[in-house]
């Protein structure tokens, strides 16, 4: 649901393409929210393979080394299939699509494959010159911000630089439903976001028609600062021509303060999971499967955001495992984030993670995870968090 701070993305992007050149040349304590209704009773399910992963949020490209191997190790440890991670256009293509540098990227890959697990990669954060003077898109109101055949020739680099078996699944932005000084698009503009996932479809498929192609990730239910409910920008895709143009549909289902399998007053996109289904049924994609590419909590914020204490994370984390595997159209669920932003208590997107910011500490939730990937190992944890049910 969280669009990525596209601005904090690319002052770093500007800080590491210049070291790039020279080296190559606490818990919170408001109680949970009370809901109506009682959660399922929980009962431990046997998970598919590859069902579980991690979306490490937009860091994990540029860290230290140090931090990017223990991060590495700490997913591996706790059992997960599948690493979401950025490859943000912009770094690699910093001054034009003919100067290329790959060697960020090129880890991750690496590393990923190495880990015995899978990657599902976001191509977004493109580079300043795309947003000059981009060529028109067919039958849109809005013109795109950024050049959209451009990130299509890029998409295509991707899978033939890597290919399915490095790569096997290609994530087309994230969150474009939801615009903003700091995302890749400043509107909400699902004609162009539309175009570029048709030009993006054809040229990763004409490479390795092996690659998972999925939409950006859609979810957030909130209409205001110009943004679109995912599951009313689906719609407006569909409209546009979507059908025919990505694999799967990648879903940001969040449902916090509220327990999935529970009733909920709050508008969160959980509940509009099978609106999008119909959707997808409505518009001959009922063979596709959606993708959970983002769940999660935060454990610390402001008075009534909605954040939880960290055993109802980890419960809920639970209850979400259970509750969606047993969707007959579930795909993969990703739990966001592997380690918490930091910063500023009061602002609930900086603490999603399952580790702490130095990394040092972790929380429940990550033995949670570890729990149900690892397919109910011995880890001790609170009876209500292994029945997926609120905590005290």
């Amino acid at each position: 649901m969280r669009p990525t701070n596209r601005h904090s993305i690319r002052r770093r992007v500007l800080v590491i393409v210049a070291v790039l050149a020279t080296a190559t040349g606490a818990i919170a304590t408001r109680p949970l929210v009370a809901n109506a209704g009682q959660p399922t009773a929980a009962k431990p399910p046997t998970f598919p393979p590859d069902f579980f992963g991690i979306s490490t949020g937009a860091d994990l490209t540029n860290e230290t080394p140090e931090v990017f191997d223990a991060e590495m190790n700490i997913m591996k440890a706790a059992g997960a299939d599948w690493v979401r991670a950025d490859i943000p256009w912009g770094l690699v293509e910093h001054n034009s699509a003919s100067d290329a540098n790959w060697l960020l990227i090129d880890r991750i890959v690496n590393m990923v494959q190495a880990e015995g697990m899978k990657l599902e990669a976001i191509i977004g954060a493109p580079p300043l010159w795309a947003y000059d003077n981009p060529p028109p898109v067919a039958d849109c109101t809005t013109q795109a911000e950024f050049d959209v055949f451009a990130y299509a020739n890029f998409a295509a680099e991707v899978a033939q630089r890597y290919g399915s078996a490095r790569v096997p699944v290609i994530e087309l932005e994230n969150a474009p439903n939801l615009p903003g000084p700091h995302s890749d698009w400043h509107t909400a503009n699902a004609c162009a976001y539309t175009r570029l996932m048709q030009a993006s479809y054809t040229a990763i498929k004409n490479v390795d028609p092996n690659i998972t192609v999925l939409t950006g990730g859609l979810g957030a239910q909130n209409n205001s600062r110009g943004g679109i409910s995912g599951d009313a920008f689906l719609a407006q895709m569909y409209q546009y021509g979507a059908q025919g143009s990505f694999d799967a549909v990648s879903w940001h289902p969040y449902s916090y303060p509220c327990f999935p399998s529970m009733s909920c007053k709050k508008p969160r996109p959980w509940y509009r999971t099978d609106t999008v289904r119909q959707l997808m049924i409505d518009n001959g994609d009922s063979a596709k499967l959606i993708w959970s590419t983002e769940y999660g909590a935060p454990t610390k914020g402001a008075p009534d955001d909605g954040h939880v204490d960290q055993n109802n994370q980890a419960a809920m984390m639970v209850n979400a495992m259970q509750t969606w595997m047993a969707l007959p159209y579930a795909g993969p669920l990703f739990v966001f984030e592997l380690r918490d932003t930091g910063g500023s208590t009061k602002h609930k997107d900086n603490w999603f993670g399952m580790i702490s910011h130095d990394g040092t500490k972790r929380k429940l939730s990550y033995y949670a995870f570890q729990y149900e990937a690892k397919g109910h190992t011995s880890v001790k944890l609170p009876a209500n968090v292994i029945a997926g049910t609120p905590g005290p």
